[in-house]
């Protein structure tokens, strides 16, 4: 827990794959810190103007149900690009 309550950890562990365009899987201590190497992070880059501005992830533990938690995080990102297109208008 002390990971997800220090943000520039989690900040950090967002921005180690910034240019992906799709969904990434982190799992372990590996990829991600040896403080949290039973979790596993999903995310999805949001965009804004064709860029990509931003990620929404879930940390949660490496037996998450992946396929669930893989689509609700690219359907999460895919509203927050449509709200931000919106947001201008």
């Amino acid at each position: 827990m002390d990971t997800v309550e220090e943000k520039s950890d989690l900040i950090q562990l967002l921005n180690q794959h910034p240019g992906e365009q799709g969904f990434h899987v982190a799992i372990g201590e590996k990829e991600l810190s040896d403080r949290i190497w039973d979790c596993a992070l999903v995310s999805s880059p949001y965009q804004y103007r064709g860029r990509s501005v931003g990620r929404v992830a879930v940390l949660g533990p490496r037996r998450m149900p992946y396929g669930r938690i893989i689509g609700l995080v690219k359907q999460m990102a895919r509203e927050v690009s449509r709200a931000l297109e919106r947001s201008e208008s």
